[in-house]
C-alpha cells in the first residue's frame, strides 16, 4: 500500500503493532481518569491548597493517646466554630499525622500535616471515614485524662465526684532505707568518684523512717543547686564530683539506656542508638524523668522528688521493700536539695 501523506504531501510514519494495539483498547475503570482516586499516601504530598484546609488555631487541639503520652493525637473540629464532630490524627513515628478512622477502614493513611506552625487537613471528600461526635472524643480525653495525668505522683488527685467530707483512705507506707558504707562504695566505684566516710556522716543526719504520701519536707541539706550536687553530696561528702556524675551519667545513659525497658510509652529496648529521641536525651541540658528513672535503675536505688507539693518517684517503690535506698530530694524555684527531716 502507498503510504498515508498529509493534505501538504508529508508523508504519516506507520507506528508498530504493539502500540497500535495499546491505543485502541478502551480505559478500563480502575484507571480511568474520572474514576481514578489518589491514593492516601499521595495526599501528604500535596500541596496544602490542593487537597486540604487550613485549620483555624480554635479548631484544634492535642490530645492523648491510648497509652496517656501528651501531644500525640489532633483533635480537629469538622466545621470551624462549630464542636459537634471532629476528627482524630494520630502521631505517627513522630514524623507524621494520619487520620485514625481512615486508618481503621482500610489501614491506609490520610495525613494532616504543619506548614510554617499552621495545621492543615485533608478536605472532607479525600476522606474514607465519618467524623466522630466530639461529645464522644472528650469523654475518652477525660477517662485517659484521669487515668495518666498523675502516673509518676505518689499521690492521686480527688476526683471530681468524690465528697470531700468523706474519710480518705490511709495511704500507703513506703519505708525509707538507709545505705550501708559498702553500698556507697560499690556506687561510686560505678559512677568512677572517690567514696568517703563524709558522705556516711551525710546520710546519718537524715531522720526519716516512714514515707507518705502526704509527707513534707521540714529539713533539708543546704549549699545544693542541680541534681548531681546533690548526688555528689550523697556519695563523697562534697559537691567536687559533681560534674563528673554528670559526664558519667551522659556516658551510660548513651550506652545503657535499654535497661528502661518500656517507659513513658517508649519501648527502649527495642530502641537503636541511632535515634533523635535518644540524642536529645543524652545531650539534654537539664536532667528530666528518663533521666532520673535511668539513675534509679542503674544505681539500683529509688528517688523521690518533691515538687509543686507532690512527690514524683522513679525506680522501686514497692510497699514491703527493706533493701532499696532511699533518695528523697526537694526541688524548688529550679534548685535541688536534699531532704533530712519530715514535718
Amino acid at each position: 500500500m502507498p503510504p498515508k501523506r498529509t493534505n501538504d504531501g508529508f508523508v504519516v510514519p506507520d507506528l508498530p503493532k504493539r502500540f497500535r494495539a495499546e491505543s485502541a483498547m478502551p480505559a478500563s475503570r480502575e484507571t480511568s481518569p474520572a474514576t481514578l482516586r489518589p491514593r492516601a499516601s499521595s495526599v501528604s504530598r500535596a500541596h496544602p491548597v490542593n487537597d486540604k484546609r487550613l485549620v483555624p488555631e480554635e479548631s484544634w487541639k492535642y490530645g492523648r493517646n491510648k497509652f496517656g503520652a501528651e501531644n500525640t493525637h489532633l483533635i480537629v473540629f469538622e466545621t470551624p466554630g462549630n464542636q459537634l464532630f471532629a476528627r482524630v490524627y494520630s502521631l505517627c513515628n513522630k514524623i507524621y499525622w494520619r487520620c485514625m478512622g481512615c486508618r481503621r477502614m482500610d489501614n491506609k493513611a490520610t495525613r494532616a500535616e504543619f506548614i510554617d506552625g499552621n495545621l492543615y487537613v485533608p478536605i472532607g471528600s479525600f476522606h474514607r471515614c465519618r467524623p466522630k461526635r466530639y461529645d464522644e472524643i472528650r469523654e475518652e480525653q477525660i477517662k485517659l485524662d484521669r487515668k495518666f495525668a498523675v502516673a509518676c505522683a505518689i499521690d492521686e488527685p480527688m476526683d471530681e465526684n468524690e465528697d470531700p467530707e468523706e474519710p480518705k483512705a490511709q495511704p500507703n507506707i513506703i519505708q525509707f532505707n538507709h545505705p550501708s558504707s559498702e553500698w556507697i562504695r560499690e556506687k561510686s566505684d560505678l559512677m568512677g568518684i572517690k567514696y568517703s566516710t563524709a558522705a556516711y556522716q551525710l546520710w546519718a543526719k537524715c531522720e526519716i523512717d516512714k514515707i507518705t504520701t502526704t509527707s513534707l519536707p521540714s529539713k533539708i541539706e543546704a549549699g545544693t543547686n542541680t541534681v548531681f550536687d546533690c548526688l555528689s553530696m550523697l556519695f563523697t561528702g562534697n559537691k567536687n564530683s559533681a560534674a563528673k556524675i554528670g559526664k558519667e551519667l551522659c556516658k551510660n545513659f548513651s550506652s545503657k539506656y535499654k535497661i528502661l525497658q518500656k517507659y513513658k510509652n517508649y519501648d527502649f529496648s527495642k530502641m537503636p542508638r541511632e535515634n533523635k529521641f535518644l540524642d536529645a536525651l543524652v545531650f539534654a541540658d537539664e536532667p528530666n524523668d528518663f533521666h532520673f528513672e535511668f539513675l534509679a535503675r542503674w544505681l539500683q536505688l529509688r528517688i523521690g522528688i518533691f515538687e509543686n507539693d507532690h512527690w514524683k518517684r522513679f525506680g522501686n517503690w514497692t510497699t514491703f521493700d527493706f533493701k532499696t535506698v532511699t533518695v528523697l530530694l526537694q526541688k524548688e524555684e529550679g534548685n535541688y536539695q536534699i531532704v533530712l527531716k519530715f514535718e
